[in-house]
């Protein structure tokens, strides 16, 4: 029982050092190393990350920051500093990534692909196609396409 108990956790950490990946793009020990050094910033990965925040479409850096308990101004700048980014590219990167998965699933064949964008947080149709263009550099009807010819 303990094992799998570990086996849990262990699965959690390795769910979570792949969000830092994908946020932080970090890549060497330096990188990681000014990643650590700000535990507002950990505490936002952690965030988004373990609570899977992004998915909610009224999401707003003024919200998050007073979950963390400290200035939007402030995490703005923590989010800058350790990642080159800004939140809603964050954000956008995380839904998108979502998108991506759903669209990878059986489970979400019978969505459309608005209502999977919706489901990955975005309130708009024109920001989810604008946002999936620019990570994907190509629309979500291209990328699932290509992912019906692949098969």
């Amino acid at each position: 029982m303990e094992m799998k108990s570990n086996s849990i956790n262990d699965n959690k950490h390795i769910a979570l050092l792949e969000k830092e990946r994908l946020i932080c793009n970090i890549k060497s020990q330096k990188d990681q190393a000014m990643y650590t050094e700000n535990a507002h910033f950990r505490n936002f990965i952690q965030l988004i990350s373990a609570e899977k925040i992004y998915l909610n479409p009224s999401l707003n850096l003024d919200a998050v920051a007073e979950k963390l308990n400290i200035s939007a101004n402030y995490l703005s700048q923590i989010i800058n500093k350790n990642t080159g980014k800004t939140f809603c590219d964050i954000i956008g990167k995380l839904r998108v990534e979502e998108i991506k998965q759903m669209l990878n699933s059986t489970q979400y064949d019978k969505y459309t692909l608005l209502s999977i964008g919706l489901e990955a947080g975005f309130n708009s149709k024109s920001v989810f196609y604008r946002t999936f263009k620019k990570f994907t550099s190509m629309t979500p009807s291209e990328y699932r396409d290509r992912l019906v010819y692949n098969v």
